[in-house]
């Protein structure tokens, strides 16, 4: 198994005489197991483990590896934002237990050696929002000490091969899907007879960005005409950039929602009961987003060999088969969304709006074409279902990243 030690550190900002706030650290460490391999690289880690996509970066490393947590200075104390470029530079507060630096989405500011993980592109902020910072993160990605780049789709490496920097950086950049635990592989579907209904599940807190709304129009389209249920896993978040959707769009869709004998409706519920209660029950698994980068849930659902229908966004072919294990839904893009999302405007324009409104009409007549297709046709779902499960372990599975992740680390190691 794998040796890890877990670092936990207390940051505080008390005020002094003088006014200024002092950062103190106090840090208590865990060895979870004493022993360590002779060999055994150690992998500072930025980002909590439970945190977002650094579950599906860190969690479960490879054999010979062991994982430390590395604290960077708090800049969110001071009220530096997320959408600052200072707020993606990683200053790091200590570094000497740590062979290498595995961080995501940043760059990291300390002359040793690093690695990042990244999923839409890299600096992670647009270059209008800071020139100075953005021209720096350029020049961390350039410098030695970054040793790997590692966007998780071709899409984030088609993104970053945009810029102009791309060149001085191409040597080490290097697709590596983000890892997985397989709950399914030993877990039997549900054997229904063909007078129970087809259930379709729809997962996505986003719930309009995420195209809830054109489900819950395909599904009381087609629900007088077959005998199907829909399963939502959702807090129905209103959206005020992408959708402009306000609280009063949450409560409307929510009355709708509960109003329905056919639509069960659930939120805040564990992964854990979601993957033993839900998924074995499901025969589709739908997704049509107006607006992603990954689709990360689309990987569980295949994960869980079931056929999927979502769109044609960013990384998302990577995962769904077109005729494969399901169907993707073609919707038009903004260009410079698609391939330069730094320099996405930060307001609340509507630039993110127009294409989603044009594509609405064109979503509801694929989706519901799609979904026909699919439950007229059981040997169908059965099939895109196996390659689900094939994808899954060719692509997404712990011991992919594992067997990549390793190879890179071992060859930082062996060069320093």
């Amino acid at each position: 198994m794998i040796n890890s030690a877990d670092a936990i550190f207390t940051l505080s900002a008390p005020i002094n005489k003088t006014g200024r706030k002092e950062i103190t650290v106090s840090k208590e460490i865990t060895i979870v197991n004493k022993k360590t391999k002779q060999n055994e690289i150690t992998v500072g880690y930025t980002n909590p483990r439970d945190y977002g996509y650094a579950k599906v970066c860190y969690n479960n490393p490879p054999d010979g590896v062991s994982l430390s947590f590395i604290p960077s200075f708090p800049f969110y104390r001071f009220g530096i934002k997320r959408n600052s470029g200072l707020f993606w530079i990683k200053y790091l507060l200590s570094t000497k237990k740590a062979d290498i630096v595995h961080t995501w989405d940043s760059v990291v500011a300390n002359r040793i050696p690093w690695v990042v993980s990244y999923e839409t592109t890299l600096p992670y902020f647009s270059e209008d929002l800071n020139p100075s910072f953005y021209r720096y993160s350029v020049n961390l990605l350039r410098s030695n000490f970054c040793k790997k780049i590692l966007p998780i789709s071709y899409n984030a490496l088609d993104i970053l091969k945009s810029n102009d920097f791309y060149a001085e950086i191409s040597h080490k950049t290097e697709v590596v899907y983000p890892g997985y635990k397989d709950y399914f592989s030993s877990q039997e579907k549900n054997q229904k007879t063909d007078k129970e209904p087809i259930n379709i599940l729809f997962i996505g807190n986003n719930f309009f960005r995420k195209g809830g709304t054109i489900l819950l129009d395909v599904f009381d389209a087609l629900r007088k005409d077959y005998n199907i249920i829909l399963t939502i896993i959702s807090t129905i978040k209103s959206d005020k950039w992408f959708t402009k959707t306000s609280t009063e769009d949450e409560e409307r869709i929510k009355k709708r929602i509960s109003a329905s004998k056919n639509i069960s409706w659930f939120q805040n519920i564990p992964n854990e009961t979601i993957r033993k209660d839900i998924f074995p029950k499901v025969d589709i698994f739908v997704l049509p987003t107006l607006q992603d980068t990954f689709g990360h849930v689309l990987v569980e659902a295949e994960s869980a060999g079931l056929p999927a229908i979502s769109t044609k966004q960013r990384a998302i072919p990577e995962i769904v088969e077109h005729n494969g294990n399901g169907f993707l839904i073609e919707i038009s893009t903004n260009e410079s969304q698609r391939l330069r999302p730094n320099k996405v405007p930060n307001d609340n324009s509507d630039y993110h709006v127009k294409p989603i409104e044009e594509n609405r009409n064109v979503v509801f007549a694929q989706l519901k074409k799609y979904l026909i297709l699919l439950l007229n046709d059981k040997d169908l779902r059965l099939k895109f279902g196996r390659r689900s499960r094939e994808i899954f372990d060719e692509k997404f599975g712990y011991d992919v990243r594992n067997r990549k992740h390793l190879r890179i680390y071992r060859e930082i190691v062996e060069k320093k």
